[in-house]
């Protein structure tokens, strides 16, 4: 097992100017592979993981797509993206097409877990969302003059 985490970032290259702007509140994306305990740190707000020789996190595994899933800083969030691999993506055991990540999440890319130990800051509590279900489900059994007089 490395002491040094393995850095992914894109390449630096010779144009001047501010050429990589990160989103406000970005934080890097940790990662621990569960197989050997290898430990990454994404510092770039876009990356693409698969087993391509391009692709930005490079995981050598048969079980994993050339373009397999992307990871995206959108909106102060991380998210993970499966880029319709051949053998999916399953976010805490659940197959999942796009999803946001939190720490202590496990990851499964094919056959390789992956452990989020860091990402979005703070998990959001569905509260708020029940809150707005239970009057959409109101509103929907109020007769039609009633609804708007909200």
């Amino acid at each position: 097992m490395s002491v040094n985490p393995t850095v992914v970032s894109h390449a630096p290259h010779g144009a001047q100017g501010p050429h990589t702007h990160l989103p406000a509140g970005f934080v890097p994306l940790r990662l621990r592979m569960e197989s050997d305990g290898q430990r990454i740190e994404v510092t770039c707000p876009i990356a693409l993981v698969g087993r391509h020789s391009d692709a930005d996190l490079r995981i050598a595994h048969p079980e994993i797509s050339r373009r397999h899933c992307r990871f995206a800083f959108e909106g102060g969030v991380w998210r993970v993206r499966d880029l319709k691999s051949l053998n999916g993506v399953l976010l805490n055991n659940q197959p999942i097409v796009d999803a946001t990540l939190y720490a202590g999440d496990r990851l499964r890319l094919g056959g390789v877990g992956i452990l989020i130990e860091a990402a979005t800051p703070m998990r959001l509590l569905p509260i708020e969302d029940d809150r707005n279900e239970k009057l959409r489900q109101i509103i929907e059994v109020l007769p039609a003059d009633q609804r708007r007089a909200g």
